[in-house]
């Protein structure tokens, strides 16, 4: 896959593997909530691409949450779409 070429499913595990790299790094640095963003910006696009496009499955090959946690000081922290299916 290099600059201009269409994504294919057959590139999906290489997001998905680059993306984990990404986050495993980032979650030393303090980064990890600007991975899954931007993970989840790639999802948004994949699924309106793709309607076949699995979630939960690409989740899984992430190997992290895409939820996004909302940090309120002071309040427990709920993922946004927890308890919901995402797919």
């Amino acid at each position: 896959m290099t600059r201009g070429e269409i994504v294919t499913t057959k590139d999906y595990p290489k997001l998905a593997s680059a993306l984990s790299a990404a986050f495993q790094t980032a979650t030393t640095t303090g980064q990890a909530h600007g991975v899954r963003l931007a993970a989840n910006s790639i999802v948004l696009v994949l699924e309106k691409d793709n309607p076949k496009f699995d979630r939960n499955k690409f989740e899984k090959a992430l190997g992290f949450s895409l939820a996004i946690i909302e940090h309120q000081p002071g309040r427990t922290h709920i993922p946004s779409n927890a308890g919901k299916e995402t797919r």
